[in-house]
């Protein structure tokens, strides 16, 4: 096992909801609404938002959240704060430290 399997497992068991295989609609004041390829629309709520996805850096996301919700904290972690040094290992232990810290 992995450590980033290991990781996940201890976010299952904290009952810490895990999304795969989804396209994110938008962000809104109901949570986030999301759907499957052959799925209808749902509605995710939460207080905090934790998104890891893709491998490049790309901080356009950071800028608009900050302009939407300037009151909030946004936190770049993995390979969109830094994808010269890309490693999963790294991405997976920062989420995770940040999970619990938030």
């Amino acid at each position: 096992m992995t450590t980033g399997w290991i990781k996940r497992d201890k976010l299952q068991r904290f009952g810490v909801p895990i999304l795969t295989g989804v396209t994110a609609q938008r962000i809104d004041d109901e949570g986030l609404h999301y759907r499957t390829a052959d799925g209808p629309t749902t509605i995710l709520p939460f207080d905090t938002l934790i998104v890891c996805a893709g491998q490049e850096s790309v901080r356009e996301l950071e800028a608009q959240l900050h302009s939407a919700a300037p009151d909030l904290p946004v936190h770049v972690i993995g390979g969109a704060d830094n994808a010269a040094e890309l490693d999963a290992r790294r991405a997976i232990e920062q989420a995770c430290r940040l999970a619990m810290e938030i």
